[in-house]
């Protein structure tokens, strides 16, 4: 998605990003004054923390026509009845298991009595031992789920469907194109 308009738009081929637009900015300014001017002139900068946040959830939370093409085939490829044997479940960071963590818990615990392998992505830089801990605690019998962190590089396993919880999520999810009915909740 474009970073420079206020509507949803796809990028342009050239379009730049804006901390190297920034970047370069403050190379230009640089050039053109001296350095007892420059911590004069940045003394009263006031850093905006929502404008930093939304620049690292735009670079995170991105995709491109080529992914959605691959996902749109992905989607596409498979439109025959399935018997379900493995579910990916992309998750988001949390600190407790109660509302709709809960909720996604609950639904995967029930697909686990009907004999079927839950994998938890979870998107955190977190150690996974916190977040298994808190599921096994509510739910003893997630206990034979596989748990990946969540990383771009990461291989992640095939599976029959695969589940995005989290608008976050579903940006992994349209990129993970190993599976054989994506869905989302």
């Amino acid at each position: 998605m474009s970073y420079w308009n206020t509507t949803p738009t796809l990028k342009i081929k050239l379009e730049e990003e804006p901390y190297i637009f920034a970047k370069q900015y403050i190379k230009n300014q640089n050039k053109q004054i001296n350095n007892d001017d420059i911590s004069q002139r940045f003394q009263n900068i006031e850093i905006n923390h929502q404008q930093t946040e939304s620049l690292f959830v735009s670079k995170c939370y991105d995709f491109s026509s080529k992914d959605l093409k691959k996902n749109y085939q992905n989607i596409n490829k498979n439109n025959k009845p399935i018997k379900i044997k493995t579910a990916n479940w992309f998750v988001p960071d949390f600190n407790a298991v109660y509302a709709g963590i809960n909720n996604i818990l609950s639904f995967a615990n029930y697909l686990n009595e009907n004999k079927i392998k839950n994998t938890f992505i979870v998107d955190t830089s977190d150690d996974l031992f916190k977040v298994k801990q808190m599921i096994y605690n509510r739910y003893p019998n997630l206990k034979n789920s596989k748990f990946i962190n969540y990383n771009s590089k990461n291989k992640l396993p095939k599976s029959d469907i695969a589940i995005a919880t989290l608008w976050t999520t579903a940006y992994h999810l349209l990129k993970f194109n190993n599976t054989i009915a994506p869905s989302a909740c």
